[in-house]
């Protein structure tokens, strides 16, 4: 029964926690075109790279990372000037919502263990940072996980959620 719970509470924070962030935060709805996602994230930074397509031999799509600068970030798998996926959503201010109760600088690290269990694996967040990756349990073709990694005093920091797109 405990296993059931912790699986519950980590696929609620991964995929429909990412949902809610990216819903609450920036506002999307099940298609928006790139101009739509810039002006959601009111991109002050931007980067693109060429990515070849698996599925569709010769078609070159772009991977595009959005930052608002003040916190925000959102990496795109961008097929066309209508077909946007979101791959990546990196939240570092506390200005955002984030699912479960969660604060940025103000949960603590036994917060997080509250909330994911402790089931996580260690890993380096941004400059060597002491991070927990969490994973949905559920195989749903997302591979949706979330890294959320905590400052010196260990309060949060960050957190990342990603889906791996094939």
């Amino acid at each position: 029964m405990l296993l059931a719970f912790s699986s519950h509470l980590i696929a609620a924070a991964t995929l429909e926690g990412m949902a809610q962030v990216i819903e609450q935060n920036i506002g999307l709805k099940d298609s928006l075109s790139l101009d739509q996602l810039r002006a959601r994230i009111k991109v002050q930074q931007e980067k693109s790279s060429p990515v070849n397509n698996h599925h569709v031999p010769g078609q070159v799509d772009r991977i595009v990372i959005l930052g608002d600068g003040k916190g925000l970030e959102v990496e795109a798998y961008v097929t066309g000037p209508r077909r946007v996926m979101i791959q990546r959503v990196t939240i570092t201010t506390p200005k955002f919502k984030l699912p479960m109760g969660l604060q940025i600088n103000r949960s603590s690290m036994d917060d997080v263990h509250k909330t994911f269990g402790e089931s996580g694996e260690n890993e380096k967040g941004p400059n060597g940072a002491l991070a927990r990756r969490f994973y949905d349990p559920h195989p749903n073709g997302y591979g949706v996980s979330t890294l959320l990694w905590f400052d010196r005093h260990q309060r949060l920091a960050g957190i990342e959620w990603r889906y791996e797109i094939d």
